[in-house]
């Protein structure tokens, strides 16, 4: 799916937010008409949030592709007038998002000199123009407006404010981070990591773990600035408990985009955990994990597949349990070491067991356990690996249930 159509999709989203980060994401992305015309219904919105950015998102989209937005939307477009620095026209938002060359220095004028003009409905308008057009004396203008909003339509603002002053971040982000918009607070983490990057990671840490699924994805979004490994160590953390199928599917784009075999391995632990009911989606993204690894090249395609990954899952999972057992016999009591010692004689046909008892015999805690094994000459014919049921720290190797069929 083009990126065009992921984000009209994600207009239908039940999550405010979601919505507005794909308006948002369609000024630059959408490529023509189809755009366009999943944007029409929210021009008009008495949402005054998604007004705005669908109108921005429309326009631009529309002047790229060249396209008569009128024609497409039935309606006639509000007027911008030639300006002047004595006229007394309203201004509104169209005159600040469709100023041409010719009116930007007058639309400066009135930003600077007489603010109180421009009515509080056009101002997100002015927090793109002067993302455009703006300079280090809007610095005032600009601190003002974020310390007064930080709602969505605070986002202009904070992206002019990056762009032409950004010596006023200090002052307006403990604002802007305490929004209760998630669009807000991730944008905020943002810029906050260009001054100050762990205390930016430690919000970016609070959005991942917040209840409100929409803080979680708003975090996922910018998990590119961080680095990877410790993005992917938040992830899988959050994954077992996470039950929002947009958010795991976040998480999916996340983790395939820097395939790794640690991943991959690391979500089979994830799958091993959780209910019944969690099982097949983190099984999707499993899947994904594992084609991405192979379309990159990292493995081949053969030993990135599903049915390969779990036998080295299986594989590293008893090597553990192996180790654990060694560990568990050098301080056991007799009972305990009764019962390991039982399963090892069971299972001691398998090579990796026949591995454990040979290094119990050059353990000298061990080595009294690796003399009553080589002194039985009686061998139990070998069975599946089962552990009995006092030995508890690590789980012995299971087969996974079975993954969902292809569709």
């Amino acid at each position: 799916m083009s990126e065009e159509n992921e984000l009209i999709a994600q207009l239908n989203s039940d999550k405010r937010s979601v919505k507005i980060q794909a308006i948002v994401k369609l000024t630059r992305a959408g490529k023509g008409e189809k755009a366009i015309m999943a944007l029409l219904p929210y021009l008009a919105s008495e949402d005054r949030e998604l007004s705005f950015f669908a109108n921005q998102a429309a326009g631009k989209i529309a002047e790229r592709a060249k396209i008569s937005l009128t024609e497409l939307s039935g309606k006639e477009p509000a007027t911008v007038k030639e300006l002047s620095p004595t006229t007394e026209q309203v201004l509104n938002r169209e005159t600040f998002l469709n100023a041409g060359k010719e009116q930007v220095d007058t639309l400066l004028a009135i930003i600077r000199n007489t603010p109180e003009r421009i009515p509080d409905e056009a101002l997100p308008a002015v927090g793109s123009f002067l993302s455009r057009h703006g300079g280090i004396s809007d610095a005032g203008f600009l601190e003002k407006c974020l310390l007064k909003d930080n709602s969505n339509l605070a986002l202009p603002f904070i992206n002019a404010a990056e762009s032409v002053a950004p010596s006023i971040l200090p002052r307006v982000l403990p604002h802007l981070l305490a929004s209760s918009e998630p669009l807000v607070r991730s944008r905020s983490v943002s810029a906050l990591r260009k001054i100050d990057p762990e205390e930016a990671e430690r919000h970016f840490s609070d959005l991942l773990s917040s209840r409100n699924p929409e803080n979680r994805l708003a975090a996922i979004g910018i998990g590119f600035l961080f680095p990877f490994e410790r993005v992917k160590g938040y992830l899988l953390s959050m994954m077992p408990d996470e039950h929002d199928q947009e958010v795991l599917i976040a998480c999916q784009t996340v983790l395939a985009s820097n395939p790794e075999i640690d991943t991959a391995l690391s979500i089979l632990d994830c799958i091993d955990a959780v209910a019944v009911g969690q099982k097949p989606m983190l099984t999707l993204i499993f899947r994904t994990v594992c084609q991405a690894i192979a379309a990159t090249g990292l493995l081949p395609a053969d030993e990135a597949s599903p049915e390969a990954m779990i036998k080295l899952w299986k594989q590293q999972r008893l090597q553990s349990f192996l180790f654990d057992l060694e560990i568990q016999l050098s301080f056991a009591d007799d009972q305990k070491k009764a019962s390991i010692i039982g399963w090892i004689e069971k299972n001691r046909q398998h090579p990796k067991v026949l591995e454990l008892i040979e290094r119990l015999g050059k353990n000298p805690q061990t080595e009294d356990v690796f003399r009553q094994l080589t002194r039985r000459q009686s061998v139990e014919t070998a069975t599946p690996p089962a552990r009995p049921a006092d030995i508890k720290p690590v789980k012995p190797t299971e087969l996974l249930p079975p993954m969902p069929a292809e569709r």
